[in-house]
Formats: structure tokens, C-alpha cells, sequence
């Protein structure tokens, strides 16, 4: 396991990466770190930390792929949040900065949500809901974020939504060339599980 500052990449689960693949990931690791730090001024407040994974996930039963998720993490009774960001999605975006920080203002938009949801939780407030989960990845994958207004500059919300238009031709274009990359060939381990943005015991979803 490798750190760039707030940004931790996690070792491989299968094998190591090839080199030329390692040493891109570890260019973009750093990359990453810059763009937090420059988040954090446009944003007024501190990104939460970033775990790179080598894997590979898909939307089950579509061609879309995961780039990034923010999961719940516990260790000693104590629980925080943090931004999971797939490696193979990371290396292809070294050539476009504006669509990373889209992807990682909407996951940011999750990030404020949950934490607002935790401290809801632990004052002892249920958060209103009717039970009913949405179907869809894209329509549970917005119902647990925060609006944009107010959290977002007015840059980040147009990157956000260029990131989040899976019928672009940018984001198709992104999502062919990391399907398509050697990376993925090597780790095409699994598609993204239906429980990815998973459930927890009691059934709500913990991380988007």
C-alpha cells in the first residue's frame, strides 16, 4: 500500500500491476492529491481522503463503469467516510482534469450526505424515508446526495453534470477506453455487485 498524502493506494488483489501500468498509477495518485488540494479551496472544506483500488466494476447489466463510490469505513468503534476511486478509471482520466473533478464532486455530493445522515443518526433523528429503494442504479445513486446549490460552485455543478451524462460521447469514450484498456484485461475480476452500493444489515444503503 502506497500514500500520496491523502490519497492511499491500495496493493493489487490479484497480482502486481505491469510496470508501465504501476508507474502511471502512481503519476496519477499524485495528480489526484493536487486536485484535492485545489478542491478544498473551491469548495470551503476538506475533501475527505481517496483509496485508489485496482479492480474493475460495471453497473451490472450495463456497459457502464464504476469510476468511484464512498463507503463507510470502521476500525475501533470508530467510523468514517471516504472516497473509493477505481484505478483503471484514475489512469484513463490523466488527460482530462475537468472530468475528474466532476466525478469527484459527485461523489462529494454523497459524502456530505452520509455524514449529514451519521449525525442525523447518531442524535438519534431517522432520516425521512419511505421505505421504497429505487430500482435503478442512477436513481438510487441520486437519491442518496446532497443538492448541488450550495455545496458545489457553479464550476463544479457543469463538471459534475458533464461527468454524470453517460450519453455523451466524452463519457462513452471513457468508459470504452477503461473496458478496453490492458489494466482491465488483467483484472477484469468481477462486474460491480448488485449490493456495490451496498446494503447494510438493516437494509439501508451505506456506500454510493
Amino acid at each position: 500500500m502506497t500514500g500520496v498524502g491523502r490519497v492511499t493506494v491500495k496493493p493489487s488483489p490479484i497480482r502486481p500491476l505491469p510496470w508501465s501500468v504501476a508507474a502511471a498509477l502512481k503519476r496519477q495518485a499524485s495528480v489526484l492529491e493536487g486536485r484535492l488540494q485545489q478542491l478544498d479551496a473551491e469548495l470551503g472544506l476538506a475533501y475527505p481522503p481517496v483509496d485508489v483500488l485496482q479492480v474493475f466494476w460495471r453497473v451490472p447489466g450495463e456497459a457502464r463503469v464504476v469510476h468511484a463510490r464512498v463507503i463507510l469505513k470502521s476500525f475501533a468503534d470508530i467510523n468514517w467516510f471516504r472516497v473509493e476511486m477505481l484505478a483503471p478509471s484514475l489512469i484513463s482520466l490523466a488527460d482530462n482534469e475537468d472530468l475528474l473533478d466532476g466525478i469527484l464532486a459527485h461523489e462529494f455530493l454523497h459524502y456530505v450526505w452520509l455524514t449529514l445522515a451519521a449525525k442525523q443518526a447518531a442524535l438519534g433523528h431517522l432520516l425521512k424515508h419511505d421505505g421504497n429503494y429505487p430500482e435503478s442504479y442512477e436513481a438510487l445513486d441520486h437519491a442518496r446526495q446532497v443538492p448541488p446549490e450550495g455545496w458545489l460552485t457553479p464550476r463544479l455543478q457543469r463538471l459534475m453534470m458533464r461527468a454524470e451524462d453517460e450519453t455523451s460521447d466524452e463519457c462513452r469514450s471513457l468508459n470504452q477506453s477503461i473496458i478496453d484498456d490492458g489494466f482491465c484485461a488483467t483484472y477484469r475480476a468481477a462486474r460491480c455487485p448488485r449490493t456495490s452500493s451496498s446494503e447494510t444489515s438493516r437494509g439501508r444503503r451505506r456506500h454510493l
